[in-house]
């Protein structure tokens, strides 16, 4: 039986929309997204925030992304992402615009936000990789 053959390699700009587009079809079934996103489920409105997402991760210089791509067909069939958080850092993780979408939840996000924070408070004076994500 042969597998999938996988390279892993450095994500560029030019593949954001097809980033985007595997991070929304892999948390489009999570039950979160019914109460996360207002008008759930118009996939529209949810590429929009995911693309949005993908972008600020790259504009974060701490932030590594990489791609899985099948070698038999090119194809890009996943994504991960790291950021380096170091000692004394904050942890920018978040990828948010500083304008949330109006289809968000805010309510909620504001109460996870709050919660992870407390995760990450736990992480404080220790240099560390936050995974932003890995999805397939």
């Amino acid at each position: 039986m042969s597998g999938l053959s996988l390279s892993l390699l450095p994500a560029v700009v030019a593949d954001v929309p097809v980033i985007a587009q595997i991070n929304q079809v892999a948390y489009f079934p999570e039950a979160i997204g019914r109460f996360v996103f207002t008008d759930w489920p118009d996939p529209s409105t949810q590429y929009q925030y995911f693309l949005s997402r993908i972008q600020a991760r790259f504009q974060n210089p701490e932030a590594d992304l990489i791609k899985a791509v099948d070698t038999s067909s090119g194809e890009i069939v996943g994504f991960g992402c790291l950021t380096h958080v170091a000692v004394g850092q904050p942890d920018n993780r978040s990828g948010i615009a500083a304008a949330p979408p109006p289809h968000i939840n805010l309510e909620l996000i504001r109460y996870v936000s709050a919660e992870v924070n407390k995760l990450e408070a736990k992480m404080q004076g220790v240099a560390h990789y936050g995974q932003s994500m890995a999805l397939m």
